[in-house]
């Protein structure tokens, strides 16, 4: 149907039927590699072996995680729960009128 290599031709979205033997999904057809690389996502074409992640080690995933954690405990405003907490505040001051 069209004349092009399997390298150009991206599929995902499969959903199998009920009863087996029939299944519907998309693909993508590029003209050409390049085109391929710039449009796709990354999962997509890290499943074509196109592109691979840089992997950290695991000792500096966990130092810079910490790190992140000592520098957000000063402030109140830098928490995530801080909000919520003087959203509370409010609301019970609310409630004493």
């Amino acid at each position: 149907m069209y004349k092009t290599t399997p390298d150009v031709i991206f599929v995902f979205g499969f959903r199998t039927h009920f009863g087996g033997g029939k299944a519907t999904g998309f693909g993508m057809i590029y003209d050409s590699l390049d085109y391929a690389k710039k449009n796709e996502p990354k999962h997509r074409l890290a499943r074509h072996g196109l592109y691979e992640k840089k992997k950290t080690s695991r000792k500096h995933r966990k130092e810079r995680k910490n790190r992140m954690n000592e520098e957000s405990q000063g402030d109140c405003k830098s928490q995530r729960w801080c909000w919520q907490k003087e959203g509370v505040k409010i609301l019970q001051w609310l409630y004493l009128w």
